[in-house]
């Protein structure tokens, strides 16, 4: 664990340029919606058709619908997991500028569906609450990560490490790192999953 601590502290800039590439365009968006931007209305509305016919998406809440909740988890953390941080966060990182481009627009996109969808203080907002609290703490890990392995990639400058030593170390990061990823998109999964099969058949 304290091996663990200290290299996200060593990472505290990159994890912090990933929460701020998640977060401002977020806000943004989701104030634009709620002030009424011309074309911003229209924009959440086709947004969250697309959103919602999309796969995964449809076919986790095929699952839901027919009472088959492990399956919806093991779904949603498969995909999570293997595609939206290992593929499209932290293996883009080799192009080091990605990561945080890919944020904005994730950012942006989930500021324009869920601003003024979910009231904070009800059982719905709960869910997705804790659901973005972890999934979007992943997503921001593993493009920390993946930004992390892209700087290791750069030409050497001055008295830096040579770039094979600072690639293995950036290695080593991902070994001791991408666990806490998994973690967190599986105990995200379980989360949201289970808190909208509740949800679903409360009266």
């Amino acid at each position: 664990m304290g091996e663990t601590l200290r290299r996200l502290g060593r990472m505290q800039g990159l994890l912090q340029v990933m929460a701020a590439a998640y977060l401002v365009p977020m806000l943004l968006a989701a104030s634009l919606v709620a002030g009424g931007a011309p074309g911003f209305r229209e924009l959440q509305a086709e947004a969250e058709a697309r959103v919602i016919l999309a796969w995964p998406i449809a076919t986790i809440a095929g699952f839901l619908g027919e009472g088959r909740l492990l399956p919806a988890i093991a779904l949603t953390f498969a995909w999570n997991f293997g595609v939206a941080a290992c593929l499209a966060s932290t293996a883009v990182g080799v192009l080091f500028p990605l990561p945080p481009l890919l944020g904005l627009v994730r950012g942006f996109l989930i500021g324009v569906v869920f601003a003024g969808r979910l009231p904070l203080f009800s059982l719905q907002g709960l869910v997705m609450g804790g659901t973005f609290l972890l999934e979007i703490g992943a997503y921001v890990l593993a493009g920390a990560i993946g930004m992390r392995i892209g700087l290791a990639l750069l030409p050497r400058r001055g008295q830096a490490p040579l770039r094979r030593e600072r690639l293995a170390e950036a290695l080593v990061d991902l070994r001791r790192l991408l666990p806490v990823v998994a973690l967190l998109l599986l105990l995200g999964a379980i989360w949201e999953n289970t808190g909208i099969f509740l949800l679903v058949r409360s009266p």
